[in-house]
C-alpha cells in the first residue's frame, strides 16, 4: 500500500494560510457593517420628540388621550416614551366634483385626527433610525401599533427630531 493509502498527515501550507485570511476578512466586514454600532456601543444616546397622528378616532374617544403616559408599543412591548402633548382636528375628506374637476372639502362627523408628541430617549442608528428602547426602530412614515393606558390603536410617525435633553 501506497503512503496516501494508510492516511498521511496532511501538510499545512500557503492557500490554507489564504483561505483563513479570507474568512476572517469577511467575517470582520460583516461586524463592521451589521452590527458594530450594537457590538462596540458607539451609538449615543440623544433626546427624541416625535408625532403620531391617529387618524379617524371617534370623538367619544377623544377623552382617553392624555398627557404625561408612557407609550408602549402594543405589539412587542417597547417603552416608546412619554405623551408630553394631545392635538386633535376634525378629520377632513377630499373630494372631486366629477362634473367641473373642483375640489370640495368635507368634515367628517364624529371623527377626528389625534396626534400625540412624545419624547424620549433614543440611540442613532449609523442609517440615521432612531433605535427607541434598545430594539424599535423609528422614523419618519413608521406604522406603530400604540398602547396608552386608555387607548390603544394604530398611528403614524409624522415627524421626528433631536431635542437637547
Amino acid at each position: 500500500m501506497s503512503q496516501n493509502a494508510q492516511g498521511a498527515k496532511h501538510k499545512f501550507n500557503f492557500i490554507d494560510v489564504i483561505i483563513i485570511l479570507a474568512v476572517i476578512a469577511v467575517a470582520a466586514a460583516a461586524v463592521f457593517i451589521f452590527g458594530a454600532n450594537q457590538l462596540f456601543g458607539d451609538s449615543q444616546t440623544v433626546g427624541v420628540e416625535y408625532v403620531l397622528e391617529f387618524r379617524q378616532v371617534r370623538e367619544e374617544f377623544l377623552g382617553n388621550f392624555e398627557t404625561g403616559v408612557e407609550v408602549v408599543d402594543a405589539s412587542k412591548k417597547y417603552r416608546l416614551g412619554e405623551v408630553t402633548a394631545v392635538n386633535s382636528t376634525a378629520t377632513i375628506f377630499t373630494g372631486t366634483n366629477l362634473i367641473d374637476g373642483t375640489l370640495y372639502y368635507s368634515e367628517y362627523p364624529e371623527r377626528f385626527d389625534v396626534t400625540l408628541t412624545v419624547s424620549a430617549q433614543a440611540k442613532v442608528d449609523s442609517d440615521g433610525m432612531y433605535i427607541l428602547d434598545e430594539g424599535y426602530r423609528m422614523s419618519v412614515g413608521t406604522t406603530v401599533y400604540v398602547r396608552t393606558p386608555n387607548y390603544t390603536g394604530t398611528a403614524y410617525c409624522t415627524q421626528i427630531k433631536k431635542t437637547e435633553a
